[in-house]
């Protein structure tokens, strides 16, 4: 129930934001660098049921590295990128704004391993399950 209210809260606030910054006197393209993560999805879910402006044009990159240095060379005005990320862009990009929060963590990013490795540490030279 509460992922369906962020994701709804995003999309919402994703449409809010962009027909705010479209309805400008003139239809300037808007361009939004993502990298593919849940938390964004709400920007490709709007984009395929087009519920974007038409200047609004969404980029997917490979990595938030990426989503920056479209910020850095000016081909995106927008970019959706963690606060770290953000806060270190911005040490370059002095006039960087945060202006929407699209998710939060919850304390769900965590390493899990069995009984033995008390400490990162500890998990240093363990042997890594095959990958299928």
């Amino acid at each position: 129930m509460a992922r369906r209210w962020w994701v709804s809260a995003a999309v919402t606030a994703c449409l809010s934001l962009t027909l705010v910054l479209s309805s400008c006197q003139s239809p300037v393209a808007l361009h939004v660098a993502y990298m593919p993560w849940v938390g964004y999805e709400s920007l490709s879910l709007a984009d395929e049921m087009d519920w974007l402006p038409d200047n609004v044009i969404l980029h997917r990159t490979n990595s938030s590295l990426a989503a920056v240095d479209m910020l850095r060379d000016g081909t995106a005005q927008v970019a959706a990128i963690t606060l770290d990320q953000a806060l270190r862009a911005r040490q370059e990009l002095e006039k960087l704004k945060v202006v929407l929060v699209m998710d939060e963590s919850a304390g769900a990013d965590m390493v899990i391993s069995r009984r033995g490795y008390p400490s990162l540490q500890s998990l240093r030279g363990a042997h890594r399950l095959p990958r299928r």
